[in-house]
């Protein structure tokens, strides 16, 4: 029994020791040097309305996320990030404002094809696209976010939010997001409020 074991240890010790000298023998994969597109022709007009009769809208931000969308035909595998390799997926993050028309609608703008598609390792020429974008909002100092895929871009995406307790800065009650006083001399608790998001293509 205890030979049994010691030869399934050193059985252990003898694969560790071929998986190290495996790694030993590759380099990492590189990061590719990302060159932004002078001349985007995919350009978009993002609009947020805010379906409600009062806004209270502040600090809206948009997180633009891009990625490869064909890595493994445009990469190589990195073997000194798992024993049977991985691919490297690089993510470029951009940070924006939305300018407001008015106190419901918000607007951005986002190119498809804002950064180039190059051959980074003599493969193929990588090919970035939009990948989520995330919409960061405050509405009576309660915080908001709406996450789109690159699979809601071509419809509208409609989001319906829960209206907050403010608990931030021991605040107790409802926020005012939710609150409607028309009609009535007692308060009226809205429970929700919907945001719309259009993306269209500027021609």
């Amino acid at each position: 029994m205890i030979s049994g074991i010691s030869r399934h240890r050193r059985s252990i010790i003898l694969l560790f020791v071929i998986a190290l000298a495996s790694c030993s023998k590759h380099e990492p994969v590189p990061p590719p040097i990302v060159n932004v597109n002078p001349s985007p022709q995919k350009n978009y007009v993002v609009t947020i309305h805010i379906d409600d009769t009062t806004s209270g809208i502040s600090d809206v931000q948009v997180v633009k996320s891009y990625g490869i969308s064909n890595i493994e035909e445009c990469s190589p595998l990195d073997y000194t990030r798992s024993l049977g390799g991985s691919y490297q997926r690089p993510i470029k993050e951009l940070s924006s404002q939305f300018n407001n028309t008015d106190t419901h609608v918000f607007t951005t703008d986002i190119s498809a094809d804002y950064f180039l598609n190059e051959n980074y390792y003599g493969m193929k020429n990588c090919k970035w696209q939009p990948q989520l974008i995330v919409f960061r909002f405050n509405r009576y100092r309660v915080k908001y976010a709406a996450l789109l895929d690159n699979n809601d871009f071509s419809t509208p995406k409609k989001f319906q939010f829960e209206c907050q307790i403010l608990s931030e800065n021991k605040i107790s009650g409802i926020s005012e997001t939710c609150k409607n006083l028309s009609g009535s001399n007692f308060e009226k608790y809205n429970h929700y409020f919907t945001l719309t998001i259009n993306i269209n293509i500027v021609h």
